[in-house]
């Protein structure tokens, strides 16, 4: 008996199924059937109907009126009902998260400038997850492309940019956070600077690998902030520090400034990378100290940089512990000797500091170097160091 009860309950479940879908499609393509003929006004009172509907997924209904919106977008630019029916359609594609609307809802944010749609598609995107790649990455570029227009001093819809930022941090790609780095130092508005700073921090992936990202990637301004950003965070290691200072060192020997202001940004990057390599002693960024050293020497002679410059250069040489490092302060201190042989002045405080970082490195390539500069017309006080060094050495 219990058997024959069990069919029959099997059997009306699997009969009902069906029935059940079939009841769900027809009212599906009902309320598609009245969109279709119904005026405009009318069409968001089908939508609203619908969404009330809970036990029937709409999605399609909503893409329907979605794509009502794009290929009517024109010629009902400047009709409110219109707008209303696309934010709504939109609204309603992030509630019910029909995936299936995520390319349409992008053609609609080109097709539409409008702050009102253009922050209910990045809402709903922001819904509907998880998200598409390249989706996220059409944000980017528009994202960048807004960063670019402003810093060329035009205006861009901040209230659209927050509302970016908030959709990409809600996103959490790590394509997005130079981007995201961007938007927080670009100079917007405190609201925009704000959420872009929340997103950046919703990003999943190592943060010194972030950074770097937009060390490499970001202009030369926004180097600068990330490098400071990186030196101040007391989250990260010395070693990490390092890696970055040694990344950010590389990164403004190879830039080509385009302008004064550039290259300003390039030289406070090598000097405030160098500052983190001397204190950490990060041996593995010798060649970028030494290339380092020589433009600071040259710069000196012309007058770009200052004797605390030269003396700081010279000093991460010292910190550098290597037998390279040794060559090329020898090598200056050679120079230096030629130069006073020759009746030139020269910056005591500069050749005292040779001097020390030599005996730093406790290289013998300095001996014969240190040894002549004691007969040379230095001052005492110079001829003593040296001789304090050739004893060490």
């Amino acid at each position: 008996m219990k058997r024959i009860a069990a069919f029959i309950l099997c059997s009306f479940l699997i009969s009902a199924a069906p029935a059940t879908s079939q009841e769900e499609s027809d009212k599906l393509r009902a309320f598609q059937r009245n969109f279709l003929r119904a005026s405009l006004t009318t069409k968001i009172q089908v939508l609203q109907d619908a969404a009330d509907e809970t036990d029937v997924d709409m999605g399609p209904l909503y893409l329907q009126a979605l794509d009502f919106a794009i290929e009517n977008s024109t010629f009902l630019r400047d009709d409110p009902s219109a707008r209303d029916l696309a934010i709504l359609a939109v609204r309603l594609v992030g509630l019910s998260g029909y995936r299936e609307a995520m390319a349409p809802l992008w053609k609609l944010f080109t097709l539409d400038s409008s702050s009102s749609v253009r922050i209910e598609v990045l809402s709903a995107v922001a819904a509907l997850t998880p998200p598409d790649p390249e989706i996220v990455q059409k944000i980017n570029r528009w994202v960048m492309r807004q960063n670019d227009a402003f810093r060329e001093g035009e205006t861009v819809d901040q209230a659209v940019l927050a509302e970016a930022a908030v959709t990409l941090g809600t996103i959490g790609a790590q394509t997005s956070f130079s981007v995201l780095f961007s938007m927080s130092t670009v100079g917007y508005a405190d609201l925009v600077a704000e959420k872009a700073r929340e997103a950046l921090y919703r990003i999943e992936g190592d943060f010194a690998d972030l950074i770097e990202r937009v060390i490499r990637d970001n202009p030369p301004a926004e180097k600068l902030e990330a490098l400071r950003i990186a030196i101040a965070n007391d989250n990260l290691s010395g070693e990490e520090k390092s890696e970055i200072a040694g990344g950010a060192l590389s990164v403004a020997l190879a830039m080509t400034p385009r302008s004064a202001d550039e290259r300003e940004y390039q030289r406070q990057i090598r000097y405030e990378s160098v500052r983190v390599l001397t204190d950490n002693g990060w041996s593995s960024a010798t060649d970028e100290v030494i290339e380092h050293f020589n433009l600071v020497v040259e710069e000196y002679s012309v007058g770009a940089a200052r004797r605390s410059h030269v003396i700081e250069a010279v000093d991460a040489l010292g910190a550098m512990g290597t037998h390279e490092a040794a060559v090329r302060l020898s090598l200056y201190l050679d120079v230096l000797n030629s130069d006073v042989e020759n009746g030139k002045n020269y910056e005591e405080q500069v050749v005292l500091s040779v001097i020390r970082n030599l005996g730093i490195l406790g290289d013998q390539v300095a001996f014969d170097y240190l040894l002549y500069a004691r007969y040379l017309n230095y001052s005492e006080r110079v001829k003593k160091s040296a001789a304090e060094v050739i004893n060490k050495l």
